[in-house]
């Protein structure tokens, strides 16, 4: 996000400095909100803006997905045995990554799997 209101801050000041009317400098400031509006909109419906904002009753299709394929939480084979305990923790940076992005990245047919299985329940 900073990087693109960088972006923004310097197109703005090219078209200053290019002479540009006011009127070029508001539409294209009007043009780059538009894009930035629906790039956000992009994100949040994908990826981790997806999974953030999923329902309770979505994680829990999710699991009796897992369940259902005899795999465990982390959509491996049930005795797998991690060498940090888990999947999701990266001793080089420290960090550990959500459950759900981690299952997403895994299955990537899982936004299909839940509304297929909404479907089916209404």
């Amino acid at each position: 996000m900073k990087r693109r209101i960088f972006f923004l801050q310097i197109l703005f000041a090219s078209f200053i400095i290019a002479g540009c009317t006011s009127d070029v400098v508001v539409t294209a400031k009007n043009t780059a909100i538009k894009g930035v509006q629906k790039t956000n909109q992009i994100i949040k419906e994908s990826g981790e803006g997806y999974v953030r904002n999923l329902t309770d009753e979505q994680k829990q299709i999710i699991d009796q997905w897992l369940s259902d394929n005899k795999l465990n939480e982390y959509g491996d084979e049930l005795d797998t045995v991690y060498p940090n305990g888990t999947p999701l923790f990266n001793g080089t940076t420290d960090e550990y990554t959500d459950r759900f992005e981690y299952l997403f990245e895994k299955f990537p047919t899982l936004k299909d799997v839940i509304k297929e299985i909404k479907s089916n329940t209404n």
